[in-house]
């Protein structure tokens, strides 16, 4: 296989996804499910030494100081995370705008690397500027970067599935 050419429009669902993807800490991994409730614990872990040096110390801190702590160790988390989603709404949101003027774009995968064009402009990136390459629901999404870029699986060639399509990003990579 020397080229694969998709003609596609990405939808709003299809770029959140790519851009959740992509949310990997440095080092490329996906942080694992126990990572968040790790910060709750820790939090409480926070909350209980502050009570243990304060016993060690003979200082009285009441327990609704410790716990307005814990309660606000909790929040930052929440507001962390609300941040970050409100963030990619909006970059979803822009990245709408530009999609209706854009009209389709159309993708050519090959060894070389990736070339991509739309009314609105094209771009080429060799195989070394992808960080990752990643199944989401109906399609693939591509790490570039900073920027994610899904590809539907409905426009893959006829007859080649998402699985295949990765296969072959994954084997022009490699070889870069």
């Amino acid at each position: 296989m020397t080229v694969i050419e998709c003609r596609y429009r990405v939808s709003p669902e299809m770029l959140m996804a790519a851009i959740g993807a992509g949310r990997t800490p440095r080092g490329g991994r996906r942080r694992p499910g126990w990572f968040f409730p790790l910060c709750v614990a820790g939090g409480v872990v926070i909350g209980l030494l502050a009570v243990a040096v304060q016993e060690a110390l003979g200082v009285q801190i009441s327990g609704a100081v410790v716990l307005a702590f814990c309660l606000g160790f909790l929040a930052g988390l929440g507001l962390w995370q609300i941040s970050w989603m409100r963030r990619a709404r909006q970059i979803a949101a822009a990245h709408e705008e530009v999609a209706e003027a854009a009209g389709d774009v159309v993708s050519r995968f090959g060894p070389e690397g990736i070339e991509s064009r739309s009314q609105v402009g094209q771009s080429f990136h060799h195989w070394g500027a992808v960080t990752g390459i990643s199944e989401i629901a109906g399609g693939t999404a591509l790490r570039l970067g900073a920027i994610a870029m899904p590809v539907p699986d409905s426009a893959l060639p006829e007859g080649m599935g998402g699985a295949v399509f990765r296969a072959a990003l994954e084997g022009w990579k490699g070889a870069a």
